[in-house]
């Protein structure tokens, strides 16, 4: 681009701005959630814009692994827990240290990815003169525990679902800095091994499953998919005799008996595959009849948004994120509480009519496809941390806008 001289008439060059500098505090670096959606944030970034990035962890593991995959660096550095006095004790000291050992010597943002590194970025900005941001990503996070974790202390707070913002408002002063911040959902690439594969487990069920749900991610007591296991026998009792029920995530030691006593309990041990972790999730859809998540507490559920933007139906309980995926769908996908029995009529209800099945799942995938596509979390960026955005990057960000600004305040 070139700026004309109103009175030479001569071009000058554009100004070069520097790249803008954004760290982000992710601590642990397993397998999650919270860190697939921060990858997702990071590759928004680095495609969308001419930012430096840069990771702040305590440990290596898959997560910093894939950071090096996407050429994102990554500083390994202790990182004190927040909530444990002795931490706390030496949090200055590590606080300093950590500025130091970073490669920029000018920061725009810090950001922490989770509400239990926010003092972290607080304190980080402070030392480097930048500002700060925490993306909470986890139900829990309420005005009680907010001011625990100092997130008054930050520039901005980032829940991600309308019902954490909430419950954030009714602290004036965290309301002040609260905006939702909608995650981008970016589907893996299928690998061409993994229908073999999944066929192979599946073939060791009862020959009579024609049918599969799906429910995904670790499978612990706050997800509760032994209720799965339970909803899964309500079907069957239903009248829906052809269907079973795929568990695919790592599986912690102490919930599996709970799950094995669930089985035993509803006699369906040969219908229900535990899976394990696989990261293919493209091949489960497409084998899956319906997703389902039966957890008590979320922010916005990955394996709901990656079942819409498949164009999978998915139902589940009320926690945090069903309003903000569902929109008016809601009623029709989502129990009122969080009973198996609940959840089990809302499926019966749909399973039974599957033309008023198919256009609700239509509708859900466009909202989606509006809310959590690459474009749209993109905008979120620019409009919350306001980055800037690469000029070839323009024109989908303009598509993204329209399609954005078709949906209503009531849908949002």
């Amino acid at each position: 681009m070139i700026f004309r001289d109103g009175n030479l008439n001569t071009t000058l060059p554009r100004p070069v701005l520097d790249p803008q500098t954004l760290v982000f505090i992710q601590k642990t670096a397993g397998r999650g959630g919270a860190k697939n959606r921060l990858l997702d944030t990071l590759r928004t970034l680095q495609e969308g814009t001419e930012c430096r990035l840069q990771v702040v962890t305590s440990e290596t593991g898959e997560f910093t692994d894939r950071c090096t995959v996407m050429g994102v660096p990554f500083t390994v550095h202790p990182l004190p827990e927040w909530r444990k006095l002795w931490s706390r004790l030496c949090f200055s000291q590590a606080m300093h240290s950590l500025a130091s050992k970073l490669p920029y010597d000018r920061v725009d943002w810090v950001v922490s990815n989770e509400m239990w590194w926010a003092p972290h970025a607080a304190f980080l900005a402070k030392l480097l003169g930048s500002k700060s941001a925490a993306i909470l990503r986890d139900g829990i996070a309420d005005a009680a525990k907010g001011r625990k974790y100092r997130l008054q202390n930050n520039d901005l707070i980032l829940p991600s679902s309308l019902k954490i913002a909430r419950g954030l408002q009714k602290d004036p002063e965290l309301g002040q800095r609260t905006r939702v911040f909608l995650d981008a959902v970016l589907l893996p690439a299928r690998h061409p091994e993994s229908s073999d594969l999944l066929e192979t487990n599946l073939a060791k069920s009862n020959p009579r499953v024609k049918r599969w749900l799906l429910v995904l991610g670790r499978v612990q007591e706050r997800k509760r998919q032994a209720d799965a296991v339970r909803v899964l026998r309500g079907l069957i009792d239903h009248g829906h005799e052809d269907l079973g029920l795929i568990v695919a995530g790592d599986c912690d030691a102490d919930y599996r008996p709970i799950m094995e006593e669930a089985m035993n309990q509803c006699q369906v041990q040969d219908r229900v595959v535990m899976l394990g972790n696989f990261s293919d999730i493209q091949t489960l859809f497409e084998r899956c009849t319906a997703c389902i998540l039966t957890s008590l507490r979320e922010a916005l559920p990955g394996s709901m948004m990656e079942s819409c933007l498949s164009g999978r139906p998915c139902f589940m309980y009320p926690c945090e994120g069903a309003e903000d995926i569902f929109g008016p769908q809601q009623p029709f996908f989502v129990s009122e509480d969080f009973s198996p029995g609940m959840l089990i009529s809302k499926m019966h209800a749909l399973l039974c009519d599957p033309v008023q099945l198919t256009e609700k799942t239509a509708a859900l995938q466009q909202r989606a496809l509006t809310l959590f596509s690459q474009q749209a979390h993109l905008r979120e960026c620019i409009d919350k941390l306001g980055v800037r955005i690469r000029q070839d990057k323009h024109k989908d960000l303009d598509l993204a806008l329209n399609k954005k600004n078709l949906e209503s305040e009531e849908n949002l």
